[in-house]
């Protein structure tokens, strides 16, 4: 499940979305990062918040023949399955003090010398003068997957 919403717009019935924007394979068991976007209208700081987590589809419900979990309709009880799992990594405002602009790709360049992946995180301006392109480049080392 995605996060809700970041933040309330202003005023409250203006445009907000929010949602799976990028996932990012880091092994093949099934762990990926992956980055969600929350964007409201009218709040400080630009209204984007950009938070990264490990998922890990490992004892998860393999859904991908159903046409919903919610056969019945929103608002009914959905299907019984057991969700992927996640952990939050980053939230990039909060922990690297950086005011994201529209955050939605990210790919890993070549290693570094010391054995580290560069993660790129990457914007668009969306041609709109009110907004910037922004490339953010993060030092990461992954641990080895489990074999057992």
């Amino acid at each position: 499940m995605v996060n809700p919403v970041a933040e309330a717009p202003n005023p409250p019935d203006a445009f907000r979305v929010n949602g799976l924007v990028e996932l990012l394979p880091l092994d093949n068991l099934g762990t990926m990062l992956a980055m969600e976007q929350s964007f409201s209208v009218g709040t400080e700081g630009g209204g984007s918040t950009i938070w990264l987590n490990e998922i890990q589809t490992q004892g998860a419900t393999d859904v991908s023949g159903k046409f919903s979990l919610y056969p019945n309709g929103v608002g009914q009880p959905p299907l019984s399955f057991t969700p992927v799992t996640k952990r939050l990594i980053l939230n990039v405002e909060d922990d690297l003090g950086i005011e994201p602009d529209n955050i939605e790709g990210m790919a890993f360049g070549p290693a570094l010398p010391d054995g580290r992946l560069p993660l790129i995180l990457v914007s668009d301006n969306n041609f709109a003068v009110n907004q910037t392109t922004q490339f953010i480049v993060l030092a990461v080392e992954l641990d080895s997957a489990p074999t057992d």
